[in-house]
């Protein structure tokens, strides 16, 4: 982005990202973890992975016949826009959107107070929830049993905010809080930017990206609100540390 929006090398390193993606990244991710990439010993797994990543790389046929057994939902009616369908959790959001609607099962504050109990230590609030609010929002959806209440179902934050409030939620409710999101962590961490080298800020960013471009898709708003804590733990830890270097010895520099 440094070098602007009309530079071609920002956009030719875009195109190829967005065909990696398409043509290996998503068949081969889709695949494996039905053939063994989420069982066995760490070797084994690495293994599978490995092995499927190659074929799909370099066996054009193997590439073809993986894409058609991988059972994908379908993004605006078109079948080549289905790896993008999970960027946004299109068909899951539907699901809840429109169970939602039929069963007029709005449900207001409850998911959104959710987070913040769970940010609550446990000895302020003893019977706080320890998961977020995935599964009860799958039970609206009809994508769990009634005996199940561990399974996390992930609809992404919009289509929670419209469980609660429908589209004014959606819309007041997504702007608020990504940016409440943004200058909270920007509070603690300072601005995030790419300096093209391995300074402290670039390795904060890549981080920050790293932890959260999964969950911020996926995640609903009581899981995005409880990962809140974690610059407050950061700069808990950081004031005890500089509290306890006041008691260690100082290293004595020769002149």
């Amino acid at each position: 982005m440094r070098y602007g929006l009309r530079d071609i090398r920002m956009w030719s390193f875009v195109s190829a990202s967005l065909l990696y993606y398409t043509v290996i990244i998503f068949p081969y991710a889709q695949y494996v973890r039905h053939n063994g990439g989420r069982e066995g010993s760490l070797a084994q797994r690495a293994e599978i992975t490995m092995n499927t990543f190659w074929r799909i790389a370099t066996d054009p046929t193997f590439r073809s016949v993986t894409s058609e057994r991988v059972s994908t939902p379908v993004y605006f009616e078109n079948p080549a826009l289905s790896p993008f369908n999970r960027f946004a959790m299109v068909g899951e959001a539907d699901r809840l959107v429109d169970a939602t609607e039929r069963q007029q099962a709005f449900t207001g504050w409850e998911t959104i107070a959710w987070g913040f109990k769970l940010l609550t230590p446990s000895i302020l609030l003893p019977d706080k929830p320890v998961l977020e609010a995935g599964n009860h929002l799958a039970h609206i959806a009809g994508d769990v049993g009634s005996s199940d209440t561990t399974t996390q179902v992930s609809y992404g934050i919009m289509a929670n905010f419209y469980s609660g409030f429908s589209l004014p939620g959606v819309l007041i409710g997504t702007s608020v809080f990504f940016a409440v999101f943004y200058y909270w962590i920007r509070l603690f961490l300072g601005d995030a930017r790419w300096s093209g080298g391995p300074d402290t800020s670039a390795l904060w960013f890549i981080w920050l990206v790293a932890s959260f471009q999964h969950s911020v898709v996926e995640s609903a708003v009581s899981g995005l609100i409880a990962s809140l804590s974690f610059p407050v733990v950061l700069a808990t830890l950081w004031v005890a540390a500089r509290w306890l270097s006041m008691f260690l010895p100082r290293k004595t520099v020769l002149a």
